[in-house]
C-alpha cells in the first residue's frame, strides 16, 4: 500500500463497483488516470516535484485503463451475462 498500493487500490474499487463492465472506454480512463494521480500524490509530494503525479496518473491510468476496458470486453464476449 505504501508504494503505489495506493493507486491500484483505489481503482480496484472502480472495478468492484455494480457497473464496471458495462462502461465507456472513456470512463476507464477517467477513473484510472484519477486513481493513478491521487493515489500517487503523497509520494510525489514527499519526493517532489508533487506535479508528477499527474504525468504518473497519465501515463499510468491510459495504459491501465485501456487494458482493464479490452480485457472486460473480451471477457463479456466470452462468457454472456446471465440476466
Amino acid at each position: 500500500l505504501q508504494y503505489f498500493g495506493l493507486v491500484a487500490g483505489l481503482y480496484y474499487l472502480f472495478l468492484a463497483s455494480c457497473c464496471a463492465r458495462e462502461r465507456s472506454l472513456g470512463a476507464h480512463l477517467v477513473y484510472a488516470i484519477a486513481s493513478g494521480t491521487l493515489g500517487s500524490l503523497w509520494w510525489w509530494i514527499r519526493i517532489e516535484p508533487w506535479y508528477f503525479s499527474l504525468l504518473h496518473g497519465a501515463i499510468w491510468g491510459t495504459f491501465v485503463g485501456t487494458g482493464a476496458w479490452a480485457a472486460s470486453r473480451s471477457r463479456s464476449a466470452i462468457v454472456p451475462s446471465i440476466a
